[in-house]
């Protein structure tokens, strides 16, 4: 599997044999972070008893399982855990990026904003809680929250409004405050965060699978690649590449030189990946 698309056009100039090794060392490490594959890798069912790495459960012991969870990544995991569950799943909901929504059959799937929350977040994070609280004691729940959970389920505290939140949000997204600081402020406002969404899964078992909260980006170019014929390249076609970098537009001098990497969603949540090659 490759997540290049365009792998051709990339390596139809410059140093071809090292932008070869580059794009596979970089589809090497976006395959080792999907999280569809690290779900299957992690979840098996051996007839009544499900392995969740060294964890096992009876399930002949247990009750109905379910599976909860918003985020950029979170469709790969509930689709992975479908597949190898099926029929033992009872239900559960799972709230994605819109856009990136598939078709699931056991677990309810719905979309909405981000990185500022909307309705359809709120309204779809109301729906969670409320299956979160129907579960019971033996019963299990797999958490699959991902990166950008925030802003796609904003459920305020009852002390403030749906239109407060999301001021919060662009406020800290303005102001330059990393993902942890963010995150500090807004486990205060939320009633999902902050373990209330677990307290609401309580006494149920939970079964977290995380992805780090890193961003897949909101356009189809997930970056560039570049060598020493870059600069020359630019200047046969007129192009400043300097200024460009002044100016903070690097898409658009990549996209002109067919430099631009792209792999339109990946599912992977992967922010920064950097790769340097000597030869």
């Amino acid at each position: 599997m490759t997540y290049i698309k365009n792998r051709e056009e990339l390596t139809s100039h410059g140093y071809k044999r090292e932008r070869e090794v580059t794009l596979d060392i970089i589809d090497y490490a976006l395959q080792v972070a999907d999280p569809y594959r690290a779900t299957k890798e992690l979840v098996h069912l051996d007839g009544r008893i499900l392995n969740v790495g060294q964890l096992r459960f009876n399930l002949s012991q247990r009750g109905n399982i379910y599976v909860f969870g918003m985020g950029k990544a979170t469709f790969a995991i509930a689709k992975a855990l479908e597949e190898i569950l099926s029929e033992n799943i009872s239900g559960g909901i799972i709230i994605v990026k819109r856009g990136q929504a598939g078709t699931l059959r056991r677990i309810k799937v719905r979309e909405a904003s981000h990185p500022l929350p909307d309705r359809y977040g709120w309204r779809a994070a109301k729906e969670l809680i409320r299956m979160a609280e129907a579960t019971k004691e033996g019963d299990i729940a797999f958490c699959a929250i991902t990166g950008g959970s925030s802003a796609l389920a904003p459920l305020p505290v009852p002390e403030i409004s749906l239109g407060d939140k999301r001021r919060v949000t662009e406020l800290l997204l303005r102001s330059g405050a990393t993902i942890r600081e963010m995150n500090a402020v807004r486990k205060h406002l939320s009633s999902i965060k902050g373990r209330r969404m677990a307290l609401a899964i309580f006494p149920a078992e939970i079964i977290n699978l995380t992805v780090s909260d890193g961003t897949d980006g909101p356009t189809s170019i997930a970056g560039g690649i570049v060598d020493a014929s870059t600069v020359t390249r630019a200047r046969k076609q007129g192009h400043d590449i300097f200024a460009h970098l002044v100016h903070h537009d690097t898409s658009s001098i990549l996209q002109k030189l067919s430099d631009a990497i792209v792999t339109g969603h990946t599912g992977t949540n992967v922010n920064d990946l950097k790769v340097m090659l000597v030869s």
